[in-house]
């Protein structure tokens, strides 16, 4: 009784205690090989699919546990395969959503934000030219 108490009484302040040391401890450069190893490339995918697995898990869990017809009841090898399963799934299913959603939504942003940004090019060189021909003109009446 004791032990459950302690653990959920700490448990997420340790947690959180922890990643703000990582995080505090990153900012500040002091670790080297921890930086060295988040920033290798094999993790920039996972990062992208992170939170749509963490919006679609609760809903592959659930379709996994409703669609059984009895009682469920766990080991602990049958729960890992369970999670491990779970977690495979959730990613498969973030990356259809990633690559049929997500990234054509990112795509016509871009197009969109590229199109505005040459739109306000075109606009700012139209008004520098039309002050270039207005200075021209100024010069070429002072000359008369």
């Amino acid at each position: 009784m004791i032990a459950n108490a302690m653990y959920f009484t700490f448990s997420r302040f340790l947690y959180i205690t922890c990643v703000m040391t990582l995080m505090i401890t990153l900012f500040c450069q002091r670790a080297k090989m921890v930086k060295s190893f988040l920033t290798v490339y094999f993790w920039t995918p996972l990062s992208k699919l992170t939170f749509i697995v963490y919006l679609i898990f609760p809903l592959v869990i659930g379709a996994g546990y409703f669609a059984t017809h009895g009682d469920v009841y766990h080991d602990y090898l049958k729960a890992i395969v369970f999670m491990t399963a779970n977690t495979i799934l959730s990613y498969i299913f973030a990356f259809l959503l990633y690559i049929s959603i997500q990234k054509p939504i990112d795509n016509i942003k871009a197009l969109i934000a590229y199109k505005l940004a040459s739109c306000r090019r075109s606009v700012r060189t139209m008004k520098k030219e039309s002050k270039v021909k207005a200075q021209k003109f100024k010069n070429e009446k002072e000359k008369r």
